[in-house]
This record gives C-alpha cells, sequence and structure tokens, in this order.
C-alpha cells in the first residue's frame, strides 16, 4: 500500500510544483523510500539522500495529510553554493490545509522541535534536557559545572514570528525558562574568556600580535558593529532582528543569503566548533552564545576584542593588526575609513579575497565599489565618521602587497555610483 501512496503522491505533487516554477526528481522509489531527491526553484536546490517513510496517512474529505518519515543526506546549494546540511533528522508532519500545517522535527541533539505554521504566523517550542545541553554545549568543564548548577530538568524554548506584522525590521519574539542555578554557583566570565582565547591559539587562530580591546580605534570597532552585527549592543548572543529578516525571506519564498550569525556566534563557532555549516552546528554555537553573554556575562567588549584579534582575513592573517599591515602596510590607528570598510569586505570571504585582489578580479572591483557605496552613508548616518571621505576615489591602493584596485567613486550619494 504504502509504494502506491508514494507513487500516487509523486503524480499529484509534481504538476502542481512545476505550476509553481519547482522542477522535482526523485532517482528511485522503493518500498517505503525516495532517494536522491533534488527539488529545483531558481537558483535555489534541495538535495536529499534518503527520504524513509514511516506512515502516510490522508483524508480527502477533511483536507487533512499526516507523514511520519526519516531524511539522511539533506544538503540546501544557493548559486552553487552549500548553504545548509543535515546528517539526519526524523519528522512528524501534519498538513491540514497548505496554509497551515505542523512539524515535529528531531535532530540528534535536539529531542523535539515544534513548529507550527498558520498562514502568516510561525510557532517554536523546543524543550532540552540536561542532556540534550551537555550533547550541544562544549565538552568542557566549565559548561559541564553549568548544566549540573540548574534548578529545573529541562530548558523550554519559545519563538514567534509574524510576517503581516508591519515593522520597520521583521523581528523574532522569543523566551526562555529554565536557565536559573543554584545559588552556590556562580559563573566565571574571566575564565570563559580565557577558556575561548586558549581554544583560539590551539588551533592557530588568534593574532601574533593581540591588541587589547582600548588599543582598538574606535573606527575599527564602530565600523565592525555596523556592518557585521548592527544589533550587537541590543542583543544577548543571538539576534532576533536577524532571526526575523531568514523567516521573513522564507516565508516570501525565497533562501537568505546569511545564516544571521552574531558577533558572539561566530567567535563560539571559530573557539568550540567545526567549519560545517549543519543545522545541529549552527544549533550549538546559538545555544551556547546565549549561555556565554546570559549567564556567564560574558562582555561586549571582551568579545569585540576577541573577535578583531581572531577574525581571518586570508589565509593565515588572524586578527586586525596583522591585517591591517599585510594589505595596507599601516598600523590600525592610520587607517582610513574607506580601508576599515575594506578589511569589513574581507570577513565573510577571506580565502577568496587576495586571489581576486592579486587578479585585479572585475567581479571584485565591481562587489567592493558596492559594498563600500552602500555602508560609508551608515558610517556618516551613525555618527562613526564626520565626513565623508575626500573626492574623487579613483582607487584603493594595498601597497603590503603590491596592488591596487579602481572603483572609480565620484559621488557617495550618486546611486548611479552602484
Amino acid at each position: 500500500m504504502i509504494p502506491f501512496l508514494l507513487r500516487l503522491a509523486f503524480m499529484i505533487i509534481s504538476p502542481l510544483l512545476r505550476k509553481r516554477g519547482y522542477k522535482l526528481h526523485i532517482g528511485s522509489i522503493s518500498w517505503n523510500r525516495f532517494k536522491n531527491l533534488t527539488l529545483k526553484y531558481k537558483t535555489v536546490i534541495i538535495k536529499i539522500g534518503c527520504i524513509r517513510f514511516k506512515r502516510f496517512a490522508f483524508s480527502l474529505s477533511k483536507d487533512k495529510i499526516k507523514i511520519e518519515c526519516g531524511l539522511n543526506g539533506v544538503e540546501v546549494y544557493r548559486k552553487e553554493r552549500l548553504r545548509a546540511s543535515i546528517e539526519r533528522m526524523e519528522a512528524d508532519i501534519k498538513f491540514s490545509s497548505l496554509q497551515y500545517y505542523s512539524v515535529e522535527v528531531n535532530f540528534p541533539n535536539i529531542k523535539v522541535l515544534n513548529l507550527n505554521i498558520d498562514k502568516d504566523e510561525l510557532y517554536i517550542k523546543s524543550v532540552l534536557s540536561k542532556q540534550d545541553l551537555y550533547n550541544i554545549l562544549p565538552n568542557n568543564n566549565l559548561f559541564h559545572q553549568y548544566v549540573n548548577s540548574l534548578l529545573a530538568e529541562q530548558i523550554t524554548i519559545l519563538a514567534y514570528y509574524n510576517n503581516h506584522e508591519v515593522k520597520p525590521m521583521p523581528l523574532v519574539n522569543y523566551q526562555i525558562s529554565g536557565l536559573e542555578q543554584y545559588d552556590n554557583w556562580q559563573p566565571d566570565s574571566i575564565s570563559l574568556k580565557t577558556l575561548i582565547l586558549s581554544k583560539l591559539k590551539s588551533k592557530g587562530h588568534l593574532a601574533s600580535e593581540y591588541v587589547t580591546y582600548d588599543n582598538i580605534p574606535y573606527l575599527v570597532k564602530a565600523t565592525l558593529i555596523a556592518c557585521e552585527d548592527p544589533a550587537f549592543m541590543c542583543h544577548t548572543g543571538v539576534c532576533p532582528y536577524a532571526f526575523g529578516l531568514i523567516f521573513k525571506t522564507l516565508f516570501d519564498g525565497r533562501l537568505p543569503n546569511g545564516g544571521g550569525s552574531t558577533l558572539t556566534q561566530q567567535l563560539i563557532k571559530n573557539a568550540f566548533f567545526t567549519e560545517d555549516i549543519s543545522i545541529d552546528r549552527k544549533v550549538k554555537d546559538a545555544i551556547t552564545s546565549l549561555i556565554a553573554e546570559r549567564i556567564f556575562h560574558l562582555s561586549k567588549h571582551d568579545i569585540l576584542e576577541i573577535y578583531l584579534n581572531m577574525a581571518e582575513f586570508g589565509i593565515g592573517i588572524c586578527g586586525i593588526t596583522p591585517a591591517s599591515k599585510y594589505y595596507f602596510d599601516k598600523d590600525i590607528n592610520n587607517l582610513s575609513p574607506v580601508e576599515v570598510l575594506v578589511l569589513m569586505y574581507i570577513l565573510p570571504r577571506p580565502k577568496f579575497f587576495e586571489e581576486a585582489l592579486i587578479n585585479d578580479s572585475t567581479q571584485l572591483r565591481q562587489n567592493l565599489k558596492r559594498y563600500i557605496l552602500n555602508n560609508i552613508g551608515r558610517l556618516k548616518q551613525m555618527n562613526i565618521i564626520d565626513n565623508y571621505p575626500p573626492l574623487p576615489l579613483a582607487d584603493v591602493s594595498f601597497p603590503g602587497v603590491n596592488a591596487s584596485l579602481c572603483l572609480d567613486i565620484t559621488d557617495w550619494c550618486n546611486e548611479d555610483n552602484l
């Protein structure tokens, strides 16, 4: 019965997807499995190695469908780049209509994650036991002591997003209960900072010329926040506005350009976790970041200081001071606003920037020019700089690597420059 239902479902779903611009291909259908499934929509490709159906039931009279299945080897690509992956998960999906459905997901390190979607509203609930936290948080005594100190046996995370609300910025409202500890256990931010530094040093991911917070110019710190994490001073490790943008993009039928990671999450990821882009790892660095800021009270100053000494600006180039000397042959105190913006541009793409720079890539020139024009006004608006840099800006020189890029910027506010 199950193979017949699967084939019937495939025959019904495929034409509906094609009408909406989707292309669905399934390598094979066996007793209770779809293998090598590929779903394409514009520049987005979702590949699933195997879907194992445990239960498939529907009621035409009540317009309801129930599916219990397991998924292995899920990969999401956008413009041929891998953007997210899931090694394995179990799902219980219930459709009451195309506008209302609920999903219960089980990941390896998260026992239960409930999602309920009702038209433009999304409700999320996750319950984590102490054992779940042991699996999620870094394997270190400092975090183990925290889990042992918890009064409650589980942590509950509730989140809500409304795509219909009219707001200047999309927002995910969330609350977490169960983080309280016994009175005799005190979190130690100094120990956590020391642990992070030791982990980064052991990975070779820390600047040899370490610069303290007070010796980092305001221009560098403020530009980093403005470009990479504008809500940095408002959130506690995870940004509700970044997640709001992600959900809005998904509701609009598109994939987000970024993963919404805060500076704290990037720091935690580099110190304790791997570079893979799995959902499992993203959950780990998000929850660890929340606990780092909320429980251990890792300060914003410490996060900025460590981040700017950790950040990768090229192969083997870690830290703002070595990067400033390598590219511009300057001390960080002598960097111009445009040069600081160039360094911020490098952050998401450190391994590709230098090669593109040496080759005088046309794509790099166009992208960097657009990035500078988009962000220089933000620095002026936020009073990070008093005045726009002098014009015309013909090119940006990189004496450290004997290169330059022609940008030909003649007007900071003219959209024709973009």
